[in-house]
């Protein structure tokens, strides 16, 4: 079973458990669970690759604004998990895919994390030792492609 595999059924997962108003399980956590099978037999092991996130609250308001993403690497694949927070500081964070990282270039893709928004995020930047660099695009529902930002965030340590 391939690697999307393993993480769309945890994204599946996830879903049907909300719907049924059950606590979701950190997916994250659920990706590592369905991973374990497949690393256990090739012998690659997730190893972190930080929490890189630009999220800063409101004092006057108490809301959210900005990205974080958490990512690992396991042999030559990357997963992780992206949030955008615009408004609401308990937005999901959901999974990557189709993620690549060569030669420090790093581009993903994640669902959208809230009711109003709807579609695809799309990331093409770079991975820089304390910080990644790049775009952020929305991909709507009909497949327009709209550019969100330029965004730096910041390797938390």
């Amino acid at each position: 079973m391939e690697l999307t595999s393993y993480v769309n059924i945890a994204i599946i997962d996830s879903i049907i458990m909300k719907n049924n108003r059950h606590q979701p399980l950190k997916l994250l956590g659920a990706a590592f669970l369905l991973l374990s099978t497949k690393t256990a037999f090739c012998h690659d092991y997730p190893e972190y690759m930080g929490q890189y996130s630009n999220i800063e609250k409101s004092q006057a308001s108490s809301d959210c604004n900005g990205a974080k993403i958490n990512i690992w690497s396991i042999g030559n694949h990357v997963i992780g998990t992206f949030m955008l927070a615009d408004g609401s500081c308990d937005s999901l964070e959901l999974p990557i895919y189709n993620a690549t990282l060569e030669k420090g270039k790093f581009h993903f893709e994640s669902p959208g994390s809230s009711e109003s928004i709807k579609g695809n995020f799309i990331f093409d930047g770079s991975i820089e030792k304390n910080a990644i660099l790049g775009r952020l695009f929305q991909r709507h529902a009909n497949g327009d492609l709209t550019e969100i930002s330029n965004v730096t965030l910041p390797k938390k340590k």
